[in-house]
């Protein structure tokens, strides 16, 4: 019955100007807190990540890559793909998506 009343005020157009504000502030806040709250936490974590890495660490890169990291610089970072090394490229900080705790295992 309250729903009934409630279109029915909503398409005569006799609803409160403090309930379309309350409503509007609910949407808001709830689009903030299921959605930017959560990415703008899981950013701060991938900075971290990729600010904390030094050289010997061994990081996944957004390319799906696992990478040992040889050389740091302020933006960049030298990264080795195979165990002597050879296999060298440069990348932006940004490519890391996060660090390892371990060598990941590549025996397949």
């Amino acid at each position: 019955m309250a729903q009934t009343q409630t279109l029915t005020a909503l398409a005569h157009g006799s609803i409160a100007m403090p309930e379309v504000i309350l409503l509007t502030f609910i949407i808001w806040l709830t689009f903030y807190l299921l959605y930017l709250k959560p990415q703008k936490r899981q950013m701060q974590a991938r900075l971290q990540a990729q600010e904390a890495t030094v050289a010997g660490d061994w990081v996944l890169l957004q390319s799906g890559l696992y990478a040992n990291i040889v050389k740091t610089a302020e933006k960049t970072i030298l990264v080795s793909f195979d165990s002597d090394g050879k296999s060298q490229m440069l990348f932006n900080k940004t490519a890391i998506v996060r660090r390892l705790t371990e060598k990941p295992d590549v025996n397949i």
